[in-house]
């Protein structure tokens, strides 16, 4: 039973850690442009839209901060403590169920 709830566990951070890895290279991206290699361009752009597709949620409450013709974006920021908040709540709900 220990075994199978780590390995759930273990699972879950590497999930979330893998959205938090997604977040900051969309975000990394669209600051620095780089070219993409062909084989990967279909995979970055599955990323890319899933990334945006969640900021979009956020950016509907949150408007875009402008200040002398540049815009800073924040939905990133509240993405990545959404997912922390909604991790730490997952974690501890396990914790309260099995333990």
């Amino acid at each position: 039973m220990y075994l199978i709830l780590h390995l759930l566990l273990r699972f879950i951070d590497i999930a979330f850690y893998l959205a938090y890895l997604a977040i900051i290279v969309v975000v990394i991206r669209s600051w620095i442009p780089f070219s993409i290699p062909r084989p990967l361009k279909k995979v970055w752009f599955f990323i890319e839209e899933r990334v945006e597709s969640f900021f979009d949620i956020f950016r509907r409450f949150i408007p875009v901060l402008s200040a002398g013709g540049l815009g800073l974006d924040l939905s990133p920021l509240i993405a990545i403590l959404f997912l922390e908040l909604l991790h730490s709540v997952i974690i501890r709900l396990i914790y309260l169920i099995f333990y």
